[in-house]
């Protein structure tokens, strides 16, 4: 990731632009999409992971499939994410779908990365296309961890953080970049017999 878009993240405001990530997790996205090309977002509000996310790589389009255009905080989404693409330099094709997300199974059509930030509660996960790369948003809910294990045995974990959880059949190193860097620690959890990386914050969460 740029140091200028860095330090453009530690300089955000969380309650203008809802910034609910840690700093490295946003790295981590950066990372993720310089493999990829195309994204779709379930739920993704103003989108700004997406935006971080695409910065300095080759991303061609993304979908954002969210019911909402104004968001809890008032935040009017459709502005925020024009603001976005310019902020951020997006040049491709971006469509803002806005329909409920869990009317249409979470993997109707293909897309390189399907990134999750409404799921796992009714959610149809229901193989039709499924990606190379899916990110669930579990925002630490530790009622979450049994489902994580289930669908481990579909498209293997790959590694954790404290939000995110990176499945994917492609063998996923990301997380070496990040090891003793930024104060990110690194440990590990057993996932259906297999140990997969934990990255935290180095705060104790």
């Amino acid at each position: 990731m740029h140091n200028d878009l860095w330090k453009d993240i530690k300089n955000l405001s969380r309650y203008d632009n809802y910034i609910e990530l840690e700093l490295f997790e946003y790295q981590i996205l950066n990372d993720l999409f310089s493999k990829i090309q195309t994204v779709k977002y379930n739920g993704g509000g103003a989108n700004l992971d997406f935006f971080l996310g695409q910065y300095g790589n080759n991303i061609t389009s993304c979908v954002n499939i969210e019911r909402n255009i104004i968001n809890r905080d008032g935040m009017d989404i459709l502005q925020t994410i024009e603001h976005y693409k310019q902020k951020y330099n997006y040049e491709g094709s971006y469509h803002f779908d806005n329909r409920d997300a869990l009317l249409n199974p979470i993997f109707d059509y293909y897309y390189d990365c399907v990134c999750d930030c409404i799921g796992p509660e009714k959610v149809n996960y229901e193989f039709i296309n499924p990606p190379k790369y899916y990110v669930l948003y579990h925002y630490a809910k530790i009622e979450n961890f049994s489902w994580i294990t289930e669908f481990d045995k579909k498209i293997p974990l790959q590694f954790a953080t404290k939000n995110l959880a990176m499945f994917s059949h492609i063998e996923t190193p990301i997380y070496r970049n990040y090891h003793n860097t930024n104060k990110v620690k690194r440990k590990r959890m057993t996932v259906n017999s297999r140990e997969v990386p934990v990255l935290s914050n180095g705060r104790g969460d």
